[in-house]
């Protein structure tokens, strides 16, 4: 006889509807007024409706059209880079701006197609106060201009002074034998007009963590030390005031603070570090002429 499986099927799903779901069957088969789409079986709009068992990419049932899709709006698109509904497609797409991701708690800001918590241009509405960090896009526990110069920091906003246009959060480096090591980000002043004072006699221009160019900063002397090793002699721990080895004194493992008697500790010894001029070091613990360290007697 020679009838194919597809014209059987065809005939009985045509034949016996109510008995048989063509679905079931073949994607090119359909049942009732149907619908499907690449696989064949048409006609329906109109009223439309129908749908099928919608399920895996496109688990929605889009009724104007009796089609299943993958989105018939937003709320269907919840991958932090595909979260608008293309209508023309009905299928989930990357935002270009904040609306495209204000279903999405939490991550309610458009940065560069994907939906985030924050970016440091939307931090004092999205972060209740707090900065953004940019290196992850999300709200920290740091309190936007707060930190002090030479403090670690995350981000430009993060330093008292930055709402004024006048600190900003500055990667440094150690470099006493001209290899340059990375040792952190700290806050620092913009060089003023009257130029930088003691103990921040250096300027550096370098771009800010937040990606602010062409600014000078006024800081430590990055060929001999480093901003813990500054506050260890200028802001030393009140419940240890002194020490008895270099080791105490600054960055962990880089030799960037000196344990030694001062002008003003006596016979104890205390943080320091290494200077070549009195810009270098706060006044009541100069630099000796020539170089040495801060408070050298």
């Amino acid at each position: 006889m020679g009838v194919s499986m597809r014209a059987w099927l065809l005939v009985t799903c045509l034949g016996m509807p109510a008995l048989f779901s063509c679905h079931e069957f073949s994607e090119t088969l359909c049942r009732k007024t149907e619908y499907f789409d690449n696989g064949k079986c048409y006609p329906l709009p109109d009223g439309a409706v129908h749908c099928g068992d919608c399920s895996g990419p496109t688990p929605i049932c889009d009724q104007t059209s009796g089609k299943c899709v993958a989105c018939i709006d937003n709320s269907s698109c919840t991958e932090l880079d595909k979260s608008v509904c293309d209508l023309s497609s009905h299928t989930c797409t990357a935002c270009t701006d904040n609306s495209g991701c204000s279903h999405l708690a939490g991550r309610g800001v458009c940065n560069g197609g994907s939906c985030v918590e924050c970016t440091s241009e939307t931090e004092e509405s999205a972060c209740n106060g707090h900065t953004c960090d940019s290196s992850t896009n999300t709200c920290t526990s740091v309190l936007r201009y707060s930190i002090d110069v030479c403090r670690p920091c995350g981000g430009d906003s993060e330093c008292k002074g930055n709402q004024s246009a006048t600190h900003y959060c500055v990667p440094m480096v150690f470099s006493p034998a001209g290899v340059s090591q990375p040792v952190g980000s700290y806050c620092l002043a913009s060089v003023p007009n009257t130029g930088c004072t003691k103990p921040y006699g250096s300027g550096i221009t370098r771009t800010t963590v937040s990606g602010k160019t062409g600014l000078s900063f006024c800081g430590p002397v990055e060929t001999a030390t480093t901003c813990p090793a500054v506050l260890a002699l200028t802001a030393p721990d009140p419940a240890k005031p002194n020490c008895t080895a270099a080791s105490e004194c600054g960055l962990p493992d880089i030799n960037d603070g000196l344990c030694e008697q001062t002008v003003t500790s006596g016979v104890s010894k205390i943080c320091t570090y290494t200077c070549g001029s009195t810009d270098e070091c706060p006044g009541s613990k100069p630099c000796p002429l020539g170089g040495g360290y801060c408070g050298q007697p």
